[in-house]
């Protein structure tokens, strides 16, 4: 019931983004392991509730995992990202962005986003997120291939965080 649950979710937002993101080059599928358009260059599977939103892009975004889904101020929160494909030495990110804000402008999200982290700061497939501090709600986690003006590339959704 949960996965239904979350499948009507994510296809309700994937409708709402559609109908909100005015950029027109942006190509937004669902992945799913059992399509074989889900599957990454080296044709390892794509993480099923991960939503690639420019599938044109040199990023390849295969995961990206919360170690929990339901987080407070008082958490760290830990996310495995399988990323490549971005320049190590630029500014491309991944943030925590509330889910009421619209998807596709990366300045809209960096100005109202609760946590980031750089992509080339990352190690070991990982990015820890300490002392998180914004207003309780939902909540998704947003990767974008610059830090100015640049394009968000992928999302996933469903993240509950409690501020203490």
């Amino acid at each position: 019931m949960k996965k239904f649950y979350l499948a009507i979710c994510t296809l309700s937002l994937m409708f709402a983004f559609a109908s909100c993101n005015d950029n027109d080059t942006t190509s937004k599928i669902k992945v799913n392991k059992n399509n074989p358009a889900s599957q990454a260059s080296d044709d390892t599977p794509i993480q099923e509730d991960l939503v690639i939103v420019d599938k044109d892009n040199d990023i390849t975004v295969r995961e990206i995992k919360p170690d929990k889904m339901s987080f407070t101020s008082e958490d760290k929160l830990e996310i495995h990202i399988n990323i490549s494909g971005y320049d190590t030495s630029g500014t491309a990110w991944i943030g925590i962005v509330p889910s009421t804000i619209g998807h596709g402008k990366e300045a809209v999200c960096d100005s109202y986003d609760i946590a980031y982290k750089h992509l080339k700061d990352v190690t070991n497939n990982k990015v820890v997120f300490e002392k998180i501090s914004g207003q309780s709600g939902e909540y998704d986690i947003r990767v974008f291939d610059n830090d100015d003006g640049g394009k968000e590339v992928a999302y996933i959704t469903g993240l509950t965080y409690e501020r203490k």
